[in-house]
């Protein structure tokens, strides 16, 4: 498997992802966006969001490695600044924290969900940030694909 089309896979089915756009519709006004990779100098403003960004981030290859891995980060990006006061208590609840975890599952279910040959998703991290950059809320998955040798395949593909 190459990692440039499973890479491109990935994106075309977040991209595609009826379940992600709709939700993105009826919360934030606006379908999502998808970005293979992204100039960090030039990020995707207010406007952009929400968004989700896709980048490879690691390959083990080798010929004493008895499986391959490929490892992605897919980035997932609100601009939500509301909160709520919850009734009889002193608790304010920023409702992005709340909705970016419903955005970042549907991401990840489409991740999951993809049949990727004879391979298999090994692992999943997931970071939050939201308050650095708030009202920007993101959050990152670091995944990795394992993806078992077949006799006679090259072991650096």
């Amino acid at each position: 498997m190459d990692i440039s089309e499973l890479y491109l896979d990935y994106a075309q089915a977040l991209a595609s992802s009826a379940a992600i756009s709709s939700w993105c519709v009826a919360e934030y006004g606006q379908a999502h966006k998808v970005y293979m990779n992204f100039d960090r100098r030039n990020p995707p403003g207010e406007n952009d969001c929400p968004y989700v960004a896709i980048y490879p981030v690691s390959k083990r290859v080798g010929q004493l490695v008895g499986a391959k891995g490929h490892g992605f980060e897919v980035v997932c990006c609100l601009f939500d600044d509301t909160s709520r006061v919850h009734a009889h208590s002193n608790i304010t609840e920023y409702e992005g924290v709340r909705q970016l975890e419903v955005f970042r599952k549907k991401a990840e279910d489409v991740i999951t969900e993809m049949a990727i040959d004879n391979a298999v998703i090994e692992a999943l991290d997931i970071e939050y940030e939201t308050i650095e950059t708030f009202p920007f809320l993101m959050c990152g998955m670091i995944f990795q694909v394992r993806e078992e040798l077949l006799i006679g395949q090259n072991v650096f593909t």
